[in-house]
């Protein structure tokens, strides 16, 4: 494998990870974890076989940075949208599971179901508008660096800066 493919195949397993990470299913959230977690992994295994002023050696290193802020910029963006949810929404559909389990009484699975399916549909606008607000940064922060790596790579230059988190 050239050095080109080494770096091509990090940016586009990355960006696959980036991409599915906004797809609401539980399958292909696990997926985007896992694109981004090979990504990474590979960004480590390239750097250790490169020499220090190789170009895979540069390009590994950014996106090692590259992931590894997105990761924290995502977890503040999933920590501020689960605040604002868990304090903004319409707790009722949730709230008479609560009180049965309150008096002793164990709701089976269908009520359970019933009520975050009530909850989802009440909150759905306010989830959906909150999310996008607090994760969508994080997602312009990685097309950003996936682009600016990329496009450096493929004329054959390296990352300026490494340090630079922009």
């Amino acid at each position: 494998m050239t050095d080109k493919q080494k770096i091509l195949l990090l940016y586009l397993i990355f960006f696959g990870g980036v991409v599915t990470a906004y797809i609401p299913n539980m399958t292909v959230q696990g997926y985007s974890m896992l694109f981004g977690l090979v990504s990474l992994i590979l960004a480590y295994i390239f750097r250790a076989r490169a020499d220090e002023d190789d170009l895979v050696w540069h390009h590994s290193t950014f996106m090692i940075r590259t992931i590894w802020i997105w990761s924290l910029f995502l977890s503040l963006g999933m920590i501020g949208a689960g605040y604002i949810v868990g304090t903004q929404a319409d707790m009722s559909a949730l709230q008479n599971i609560m009180d049965m389990a309150t008096s002793g009484s164990i709701p089976d699975e269908a009520e359970m179901d019933a009520a975050g399916r009530a909850y989802f549909d009440t909150n759905f606008n306010l989830i959906l508008k909150t999310t996008l607000m607090w994760l969508a940064p994080a997602q312009v922060y990685a097309v950003w660096r996936i682009y600016k790596g990329l496009s450096r790579a493929m004329n054959g230059y390296r990352v300026q800066n490494l340090r630079n988190w922009f």
